[in-house]
């Protein structure tokens, strides 16, 4: 039920479906590793901004865009990685070559990575805020 609804997630409900890609990712259960690396970063990243560095210095839109940004751009790494790593160890271990290629599948499904990220660093964001001393006011300030 669980690997549906991150399936679903990230295939953009049918959207984004790749014939073939999406089996395979589906099959080996590829799509659960990423999106828990997702949330994890997304935690670190913003619980760092808010409460660990906290500093007025940093309290503009364009500090949090850089962190959502990196962290937005290390889950397109971690979503391009992990699928094309989990996906050529399965064509490997049958002895045939990856039927995939970067730019047709492995980069739109890491540029949804990315995207879903930023999203939800965005709505994490607006949810831990508020008991920062200084960053309170980032994103919207």
């Amino acid at each position: 039920m669980i690997q549906d609804l991150i399936a679903n997630i990230y295939e953009l409900w049918g959207g984004a479906y790749f014939d073939g890609f999406s089996n395979d990712m589906y099959d080996i259960n590829a799509y659960l590793p990423i999106f828990l690396w997702m949330i994890i970063s997304i935690v670190i990243v913003s619980a760092t901004y808010y409460y660990i560095i906290n500093s007025p210095r940093l309290n503009r839109w364009y500090w949090w865009g850089a962190f959502n940004l990196g962290t937005s751009l290390l889950n397109f790494a971690i979503g391009w990685g992990v699928s094309y790593g989990k996906l050529f160890d399965l064509y490997y271990n049958q002895n045939m070559d990856l039927p995939y290629s970067g730019m047709t599948e492995f980069f739109p499904f890491a540029t949804i990575c990315f995207g879903w990220t930023f999203v939800l660093f965005f709505v994490f964001s607006m949810v831990i805020k508020w008991g920062s001393k200084n960053c309170k006011h980032s994103p919207i300030l």
